[in-house]
């Protein structure tokens, strides 16, 4: 318990709001540490949280684009896996144009228009399609955007690409679809989410990421 505690007191601002960004509850914050509520609110006063509505705010912020991601899940109906996501994309007035980038390139999206490397895998493309989809509905500056790298790499405006990066796993492996087949599997391996992703069509690291960051999993 004393390790933990200290890992508490350790853990830098930034650190710790990160996870509260990922959506992390009070209580759930409070189990990871292996502490009281209590202690938890003492850190906030520590970072410079002073109350439970700018948590809140925080906490709210990285919802905005989970949110966004499940409204056009409304929008459109979808009742089962893999969404299509060209549909989406077109649907919301977007141009989507397949050229040979480098390498290094997943696409980007300029003027409602996103560019894709063909040369891509197909959960790759999808990713990308979605990552760059979500720049567009949540209206994030022409001028902080820059080509979309190697998706887990970010630069730029960093609360951006991880925005547009949430928007697009929310989108292609959508919480009541994923909860749904996951009910079916008693203890989730390697296998699973190797099926899962060919399901989903995505890479079995976005699977796995998506799983762990949404607690649909355990590490």
């Amino acid at each position: 318990m004393t390790n933990v505690k200290n890992k508490l007191a350790e853990i830098s601002k930034n650190d710790f709001l990160k996870k509260i960004e990922q959506g992390v509850s009070i209580t759930q914050l409070a189990k990871d540490f292996g502490v009281t509520r209590s202690a938890i609110y003492q850190k906030f006063k520590r970072i410079g949280l002073k109350s439970n509505t700018q948590f809140k705010d925080v906490n709210r912020k990285w919802r905005f684009p989970v949110e966004r991601a499940e409204s056009l899940l409304t929008k459109y109906t979808f009742k089962k896996a893999p969404i299509d996501i060209l549909k989406v994309a077109s649907e919301e007035g977007l141009v989507i144009v397949f050229e040979e980038l480098d390498k290094k390139l997943s696409g980007m999206y300029l003027n409602e228009k996103i560019i894709v490397n063909k040369t891509l895998s197909e959960a790759r493309i999808r990713f990308t399609i979605a990552y760059e989809l979500g720049h567009y509905i949540l209206n994030h500056e022409m001028s902080e955007l820059i080509p979309a790298r190697m998706i887990m790499n970010t630069g730029g405006s960093e609360s951006h690409e991880i925005e547009a990066s949430r928007f697009a796993a929310a989108l292609l492996m959508p919480h009541a679809l994923l909860k749904k087949d996951l009910q079916k599997i008693k203890e989730v391996n390697e296998d699973d989410i190797q099926r899962l992703a060919d399901k989903y069509k995505v890479t079995p690291i976005s699977m796995t990421m998506h799983l762990l960051q949404t607690k649909l999993i355990s590490e």
